[in-house]
């Protein structure tokens, strides 16, 4: 069995529906948590890599020779002759036409997506203290690593705002010494820069957003990096609006 590392609660497998109650992606549990298996041998075992090795009967090879559209017919006839609340046809795929208030199986599926009773709000086992503690001390320990955090900004396939990309046009427009590569490209101490120098000089270009870092201390960052021999030239947003402006102090870095 596996263990959820914030509930506690053991499963063969950890998936997507049970994360969604903690309002949290499998992404993000498996970056959280990269070392902790989702899914048990158990699990991958019926999955079919453990039965490789076991002769299959005549009747489930005359199963694989049947095209799949034969066996979803088979079943939904199977089903709609025992007086299940199926639609009459029962062309295409398995739940065409089925809704959660006709189809048990899509009513429960609806439920457990929709949250468990006790499972939300304030209630949620991720908004309790100690367990955003534990994930935040977890995400801290890893941050101190700089190819995992490389690892997991590129995990979001992050692109240029519309900021940085003011920016990018004036370096590409001028033939500024600069690329863009606040993708995760390049991490200094668990930070990820906006731009650096690829002309070897130690020198980086931060754009600070006039609304999201409104309560940044941009100080913290230079002091960051300069405990690494870098030099750091802060953009606010409004003043992206000058090129003239820009490529001065771009040049007296």
């Amino acid at each position: 069995m596996i263990k959820c590392e914030i509930c506690g609660k053991e499963f063969k497998e950890i998936t997507n529906t049970h994360l969604g109650q903690h309002e949290m992606s499998m992404k993000e549990y498996m970056s959280s948590f990269p070392n902790n298996k989702v899914r048990s041998e158990e699990s991958n075992y019926n999955r079919g890599s453990g039965h490789r090795d076991i002769p299959l009967s005549e009747e489930e090879k005359e199963k694989l020779r049947k095209p799949k559209s034969e066996h979803m017919k088979d079943a939904l006839k199977l089903a709609y002759k025992e007086g299940r609340k199926l639609p009459p046809n029962i062309d295409g795929s398995w739940n065409k036409g089925l809704t959660k208030e006709n189809h048990p199986s899509i009513m429960s599926t609806s439920q457990k997506l929709m949250g468990h009773p006790g499972q939300k709000g304030d209630d949620n086992p991720s908004k309790r203290p100690e367990v955003r503690k534990k994930l935040s001390d977890k995400r801290i320990e890893l941050l101190k690593d700089d190819e995992w955090t490389k690892f997991w900004i590129k995990s979001f396939h992050k692109s240029p705002n519309k900021p940085e990309q003011r920016l990018i046009n004036i370096i590409e427009k001028y033939q500024l010494p600069y690329k863009f590569v606040g993708n995760g490209e390049f991490i200094l101490g668990g930070k990820n820069p906006d731009f650096m120098n690829i002309n070897g000089e130690k020198k980086l270009i931060e754009i600070y957003g006039t609304y999201w870092h409104r309560n940044d201390n941009p100080e913290d960052r230079i002091e960051v990096f300069k405990e690494y021999g870098f030099e750091t030239l802060i953009f606010w947003e409004n003043e992206l609006n000058d090129e003239q402006e820009i490529i001065n102090k771009i040049n007296k870095i």
